[in-house]
């Protein structure tokens, strides 16, 4: 079995790829809902990473029923930006634990592929437990235009968000790159592409 982990910036069409796959019968995973079980305190992975996020954090990143608030979490973070390592040592090594288990999963299953989605892959050191590390790309305006679109936003708003985000890792270290740039079966044919070119190695 080989699992790589798809990335991009937002807008590029991470999730689009991912449908695709899975369209294809290959899993996949999204990175974000993972952070959210393993510090979810309603659930047996995340009872743990609740309990080490309220010591490290306290009761100012909790909402009224006492369950975690990432937004509150994330503006802490903006305000007290040297806090995020102590968010990171608290997730990462759950996430990764979570995702490993998944992995053996699908590889009892014989699963031929399977595939990550997140904007941080590097950053929570996810690239180090897959095959490889594939970046969705896209212009600056068409990724502007799929947010307006897709969360119902404003243009200036979305050209803020897509202009704030540093392509930094994504860029140096993504060995493999799908460009969605053209019709969404250009993107399709892409990934036929690169399953067939994987398969024969």
């Amino acid at each position: 079995m080989k699992v790589y982990a798809i990335t991009g910036l937002l807008g590029a069409g991470k999730t689009s790829a991912c449908e695709y796959l899975r369209e294809l019968g290959y899993p996949t995973l999204n990175l974000d809902d993972v952070s959210k079980i393993v510090l979810d305190k309603n659930t047996p992975e995340g009872k743990d990473g609740f309990a080490a996020i309220y010591k490290a954090f306290g009761s100012t990143v909790l909402d009224s029923l006492g369950n975690l608030d990432r937004t509150a979490l994330r503006k802490r973070l903006m305000i007290h930006p040297h806090e995020k390592e102590k968010l990171e040592l608290i997730l990462n090594p759950r996430a990764q634990n979570y995702v490993r288990k998944i992995m053996t999963d699908w590889k009892s299953q014989n699963t031929e592929f399977a595939f990550l989605e997140g904007a941080r892959v590097f950053e929570s050191g996810f690239d180090k437990v897959v095959a490889g590390v594939i970046k969705v790309t896209a212009p600056e305006k068409e990724r502007v235009k799929r947010i307006v679109k897709r969360d119902s936003m404003g243009k200036e708003e979305a050209e803020m968000l897509v202009s704030a985000q540093d392509p930094g890792m994504i860029d140096r270290f993504s060995k493999i790159e799908w460009k969605n740039d053209k019709a969404l079966s250009a993107l399709q044919k892409q990934i036929d592409d690169f399953i067939i070119s994987k398969r024969e190695k």
